[in-house]
């Protein structure tokens, strides 16, 4: 299951990076395959041989829209309220039917019937098979 990593960047130290790294690391080891802003833009600050952030914002907001149109789930971090761009990857995420991975006290936005079958889960969104 592709699960994409939501969370503030803008005005946080080395744009949060060391939290979406450590994110990662945890949900590669839990079985999923994580999707994280941080790697999308320093593959997009590599291509275009630019310090980090130096590329205009769209250009990262489009990759990582992209980026998860791509995904099964969101995996929200610490912080995402004050993220006026996680608070949008959230909602494009509930709008497309997607669960949300490792926040058991928020509720969960179930996926559609399609979507829950593809992924192994009963009709209440609980995963009776993990998915990869």
């Amino acid at each position: 299951m592709r699960v994409y990593i939501a969370g503030p960047m803008t005005n946080r130290p080395g744009f949060n990076y060391p939290a979406f790294d450590a994110a990662r690391d945890r949900l590669r080891a839990q079985g999923y395959e994580p999707v994280s802003p941080a790697d999308i833009s320093r593959r997009l600050d590599a291509e275009a041989r630019v310090a980090t952030g130096e590329l205009p914002r769209a250009v990262y907001i489009q990759a990582d829209m992209e980026a998860l149109a791509t995904c099964d789930a969101i995996h929200l971090l610490d912080g995402w309220r004050e993220s006026v761009g996680a608070r949008e990857e959230l909602e494009v995420s509930a709008r497309s039917g997607m669960g949300v991975v490792g926040r058991e006290w928020m509720v969960v936005i179930l996926p559609n019937a399609e979507r829950r079958k593809r992924l192994g889960m009963d009709r209440y969104g609980r995963i009776m098979e993990v998915a990869r």
